[in-house]
């Protein structure tokens, strides 16, 4: 399981990403660089792989204590990139979070519900793992 963390200005609580594309990278990195664009003549369609995990379930064990909203836009930079990614690799086991700047959440109540999540995703997992063992 692979769970990606990105920090949002936008966000003002925990919000899970749903989806990523595989192209159409423009913003650049702290460090000036921008993922590698595809040549535009070599591209047919626009390809999103969304997120194989059980968010709505995910998200309703969480909203019972925390704030969380889900997302299918998570800003085309580089926290997209990554999770597209790891979305390739195997859907069923990535997951992305953006989390709120430290002047809207202080550390420690992210840092929790972080762990939250986390818990809630293995035990989602494992509800699932345990149904499709009794199939």
């Amino acid at each position: 399981m692979v769970i990606h963390v990105g920090v949002s200005y936008k966000a003002k609580c925990l919000t899970l990403e749903t989806k990523a594309s595989s192209h159409g990278y423009k913003k650049k990195d702290i460090t000036e660089k921008c993922p590698i664009e595809i040549d535009s003549n070599e591209i047919t369609t626009l390809q999103c792989i969304n997120v194989g995990l059980n968010i709505d379930k995910i998200c309703k064990k969480l909203s019972e204590e925390h704030s969380i909203l889900i997302s299918d836009n998570a800003g085309r930079y580089l926290c997209e990139f990554t999770f597209y990614q790891s979305l390739s690799i195997n859907p069923n086991r990535a997951l992305f979070v953006h989390v709120p700047d430290f002047h809207v959440y202080p550390c420690q109540t992210t840092e929790k519900e972080l762990f939250n999540l986390i818990c809630c995703t293995l035990e989602t997992l494992e509800d699932e793992s345990a149904i499709m063992s009794t199939h």
